[in-house]
């Protein structure tokens, strides 16, 4: 009697003891994958600080440089106009002198419109929704006029970037122009439609051109998708692609706001 108490008891501390094992075991493969799940996360946020490092630095390096080109060179050119215009006054009566003169004014304008049409696309003036708004109609409307394309935007409500903050309203004007500017040299589109849109609490982006579409592949070789992705990242927002569709190309952006 005494022998089978032994081995009942025996056996029931060896099974306490496997259980303990494997307790210690599972606890410790679940701290251990906790703290993967810490440097794992760590690495996300330091990657995500790194990007906002980055592209903040972007921007404030493109405001100097649309800075320096609307004060000096901008000024510049339009002093050198003056003087022109000044010497043509005082010499009206030579044609060939008046002549050439109307037209270094002319070119001079011209340069001095780019001039300035690079400044703010550098560093665009995006002060509140109305901002934005005026800016990305500036954008499309320069584009139109070269006759090369047709864009048409829809902002289903004038004020949908009030509630944003600077960065947030940059991040998305740039995200724009930057797929306008992979249709313009990759889609051999005609035609491009821009909706903005506020859907619940969600604010969302359709961008639809009527090019030749891309294919999955093509993600991989650039096309500034990866600048798109990390810009949209940076402030939270989604996407998607309508991949393999050889009637244009065509993407989703959703925000929650």
């Amino acid at each position: 009697m005494n022998m089978y108490t032994y081995v009942i008891a025996g056996m029931a501390a060896s099974f306490i003891l496997a259980v303990s094992m494997l307790f210690f075991y599972l606890r410790y493969k679940k701290n251990l994958l906790q703290q993967q799940y810490l440097l794992k996360e760590a690495e996300v946020q330091h990657q995500t600080a790194l990007l906002h490092t980055i592209i903040s630095s972007q921007e404030k390096e493109r405001r100097r440089i649309g800075m320096d080109l609307h004060d000096e060179v901008g000024s510049t050119l339009a002093s050198l106009r003056l003087t022109i215009e000044n010497f043509t006054e005082n010499h009206a009566h030579v044609t060939t002198i008046t002549q050439f003169n109307v037209q270094c004014r002319a070119i001079i304008d011209k340069v001095i419109t780019n001039t300035r049409d690079i400044s703010h696309n550098l560093s665009p003036m995006l002060k509140g929704a109305h901002g934005f708004y005026d800016m990305v109609h500036d954008y499309c409307d320069n584009l139109n006029s070269s006759g090369k394309i047709q864009i048409d935007v829809i902002f289903q409500d004038n004020n949908v970037f009030a509630g944003f903050s600077n960065n947030v309203t940059l991040a998305i004007y740039r995200v724009i122009t930057e797929l306008i500017n992979n249709t313009l040299k990759h889609a051999s589109a005609k035609n491009i439609l821009i909706v903005f849109a506020v859907i619940d609490n969600l604010f969302m982006i359709n961008y639809k051109d009527d090019g030749i579409g891309i294919t999955t592949e093509a993600k991989n070789k650039g096309m500034g998708l990866q600048n798109i992705e990390s810009r949209l990242g940076m402030i939270g927002a989604t996407y998607e692609i309508n991949y393999g569709n050889d009637k244009g190309f065509q993407t989703s952006i959703t925000l929650i706001v």
